[in-house]
């Protein structure tokens, strides 16, 4: 059999969405998503090792090292139009998350490019809300800030379903 040429495919980030779940079982990925409304960007999680330098005296021409700990960044930030569903939705994370946390279930969030069959997935503490700054002539926007706790990484896309609310 021949082999076959693989070759890298762009992607866009049209349709990318980003969701949140709650554990229901300690440590594990939930099986529910719902997608955050009016996300316009997603800041990066790429976390690069440290280098710790191990270069001892026999060392004549090139120093040595290896890797340490990874940095996730501390913060996933999530800029978003501001309106009155958008601050309820998340008020309502906020929420949940922090009663998650009392019973040691935390909160999960999945960003998923449309045409990709992986998500990558980060746990955060999601804070309270400020407020941007405020122009003449220019979108009501927010940042929303996660503070990370682990970076879960590149693992099988749980559907994110729309937020919703009332019966």
């Amino acid at each position: 059999m021949a082999a076959t040429e693989v070759i890298s495919v762009p992607i866009s980030t049209i349709g990318a969405k980003i969701g949140y779940g709650l554990e229901s079982t300690s440590g594990s990925k939930p099986a529910t998503f719902t997608q955050i409304l009016g996300v316009k960007t997603i800041s990066a999680v790429n976390s690069e090792p440290e280098q710790l330098e191990t270069t001892d005296l026999s060392q004549t021409q090139f120093k040595t090292y290896i890797p340490g700990l990874m940095d996730p960044g501390g913060t996933l930030t999530l800029t978003c139009n501001l309106d009155d569903n958008f601050q309820t939705q998340w008020e309502g994370i906020v929420s949940a998350a922090a009663t998650g946390r009392a019973s040691k279930l935390r909160c999960w969030f999945e960003i998923k490019l449309a045409n990709m069959t992986k998500a990558f997935f980060v746990v955060g503490v999601p804070a309270n809300l400020g407020i941007n700054e405020v122009g003449v002539n220019a979108v009501s926007e927010v940042d929303a800030y996660v503070t990370l706790e682990e970076t879960k990484g590149w693992d099988t896309a749980v559907t994110i379903s729309p937020y919703t609310t009332g019966a």
